[in-house]
C-alpha cells in the first residue's frame, strides 16, 4: 500500500480552542472530499479495507473529528492506526484532540477542560460554558449541514469566549 506524503506537517495545534475546533472542521471538509479516507466519528484514524466504506468504496481510511486533523495537519500516514493516546503526540496535542472529539457530542464543559488541562485559563471562564444538542455527524446531507451549522455556532460562542 502506498503511504502518502503531507506537504504541510504542523508540530502542535492552535493554543485557541475555537481555532482548534475551526481547523478541525476545514480538515474535515478535506477528507470528506479526499476518496481514500471515510468519516466515521467512532473511530479516530484506522485502516479499512477498500469497499469497507459504502458511501466512498474507494477510501482505505476511517478517520473521526480529530482524526482529520490528524490526517490532514499532524502528518499521520493513511495506512497507520493511531488514537488520541500515541506516544508521537505533544501531551498538549493529546489533550486538544480528546476536546474536539468532547466538542463533536455537544460536551463543551469537558471540552474546555481537556484543552486548557496543559494551560492556566482563568476559571470563571468555565462557568459560562453551557453543554449543548449537537446534530450527530451523517452522510444525510441535511443532517451533516445542521452538523456543520451546530458545530460552528460552538466556533463562534468559544471565540466570544476567547476560549
Amino acid at each position: 500500500m502506498k503511504t502518502l506524503t503531507k506537504k504541510k506537517v504542523r508540530k502542535t495545534l492552535p493554543n485557541k480552542l475555537w481555532e482548534t475546533l475551526r481547523l478541525a472542521l476545514a480538515d474535515l471538509k478535506l477528507v470528506e472530499k479526499n476518496p481514500l479516507y471515510c468519516v466515521n466519528m467512532e473511530v479516530v484514524h484506522a485502516p479499512i479495507n477498500p469497499g469497507y466504506c459504502e458511501s466512498k468504496p474507494e477510501a482505505i481510511c476511517e478517520v473521526c473529528l480529530g482524526g482529520s486533523v490528524m490526517a490532514m495537519n499532524l502528518g499521520v500516514y493513511i495506512n497507520n492506526n493511531a488514537a488520541f493516546y500515541e506516544p508521537y503526540f505533544l501531551q498538549s496535542t493529546m489533550f486538544k484532540l480528546n476536546a474536539l472529539d468532547c466538542l463533536r457530542r455537544g460536551n463543551i464543559t469537558i471540552a474546555v477542560d481537556y484543552f486548557y488541562n496543559h494551560l492556566k485559563y482563568p476559571e470563571k471562564k468555565v462557568n459560562l460554558v453551557v453543554d449543548r444538542d449537537i446534530q450527530q455527524y451523517s452522510t444525510d446531507p441535511k443532517k451533516k449541514k445542521q452538523f456543520y451549522k451546530d458545530m460552528y455556532s460552538i466556533v463562534r460562542y468559544l471565540k466570544k469566549l476567547n476560549l
